[in-house]
């Protein structure tokens, strides 16, 4: 006696999800498809013969997309100062704070102060000097923008800060002028 069957799959999946607060999200394409085919005969009491073939593919697109700043296209730009920490909720290194990874501030902040730049951080507009950042007050989750909202509906300056502006100690103070006056005109 013998038997036989045959089974196709294909799906066609879809995902847009946000990554982090800095606007840039991924879009995944995903058609996985398998097939297999199976035939089996029973020889006699004791033996059975068995043939089967399989296909199995998951073709999978990843783009990933920023805004454009200033004419930059940021889509296809990586740029992480940052890495995993182990004790979130000591302000400067938990999950409340960073450029857009945990503890990536600390880590941005140590970086650039080596080089001898002074830092700054972009809020309602305004450049402030970073002396007077508080993770605890200006990155509380609560405050996050809502990342679901196109990104032409988010408020250009929310309350969660994560716009920060490192220049050399000897950049001119008219830079920090110009990029002002751009920023009151956003």
């Amino acid at each position: 006696m013998w038997s036989s069957y045959v089974r196709v799959f294909h799906d066609q999946g879809k995902n847009d999800q946000p990554e982090g607060v800095t606007g840039r999200s991924v879009h995944i394409t995903d058609n996985p498809t398998n097939a297999v085919f199976n035939l089996q005969g029973l020889l006699s009491d004791e033996t059975t013969n068995e043939l089967k073939v399989g296909y199995n593919a998951a073709p999978t697109r990843i783009v990933g997309n920023a805004p454009v700043i200033n004419g930059i296209d940021f889509s296809k730009i990586a740029i992480n100062l940052s890495g995993s920490v182990a004790n979130t909720g000591i302000a400067g290194q938990g999950a409340t704070s960073g450029i857009a990874v945990p503890g990536g501030l600390v880590r941005a902040k140590a970086y650039f102060s080596d080089l001898d730049y002074r830092g700054y951080f972009v809020q309602a507009g305004h450049i402030e000097p970073m002396n007077l950042f508080s993770p605890a007050v200006l990155q509380n989750p609560a405050d996050l923008p809502d990342l679901t909202a196109p990104l032409q509906q988010r408020q250009r300056f929310g309350r969660y800060i994560y716009n920060f502006i490192f220049l050399p100690r000897d950049e001119p103070i008219e830079t920090l002028r110009q990029m002002s006056k751009r920023l009151s005109e956003l």
